[in-house]
């Protein structure tokens, strides 16, 4: 029921605003940079709804692209995620030792590393990488939740 006096799309744009925040890039540069944008969701959450997006960690994104364009001309794209895989683990390695153990994010990390290699085989045996193909394999590194 809307208070008197007060339009009904007034309410419900109050009830169902909040605030939209991403990071990703240089902000998510190690563990500083994670605790930072934790600080800042923290802090926004406490006064109203927010919903938190995490794009690519710094570097990732290159990485990804040398891997596609490395499977789609038949070279070595396993190197590349040897080197996304090597900059996660030292991340969660980090996050550790200040006492914020992830087993969800090891195994998040584990299935979408196995994701990604599959598709970027069939990259390889294509020789070729659709561009919707290759939107598919930037998701990998995306979530967002609610606060």
């Amino acid at each position: 029921m809307t208070p008197p006096g007060v339009p009904f799309a007034q309410c419900i744009n109050r009830l169902t605003r909040m605030l939209v925040q991403k990071f990703g890039g240089s902000s998510l540069t190690g563990v500083k940079g994670f605790l930072a944008a934790a600080g800042i969701i923290s802090s926004a959450a406490a006064k109203q709804k927010v919903v938190a997006v995490l794009s690519a960690v710094y570097g990732i994104t290159d990485q990804l692209e040398s891997a596609i364009s490395a499977a789609a001309n038949g070279e070595n794209f396993r190197d590349v995620l040897v080197g996304i895989h090597d900059n996660e683990q030292e991340l969660l390695r980090e996050l550790h030792k200040t006492g914020l153990d992830c087993p969800v994010a090891k195994d998040f990390l584990a299935e979408q590393q196995q994701r990604l290699i599959s598709r970027l085989e069939g990259v390889a045996l294509l020789e070729h990488c659709p561009p919707r193909f290759a939107q598919r394999c930037f998701r990998r590194v995306k979530h967002s939740a609610a606060g």
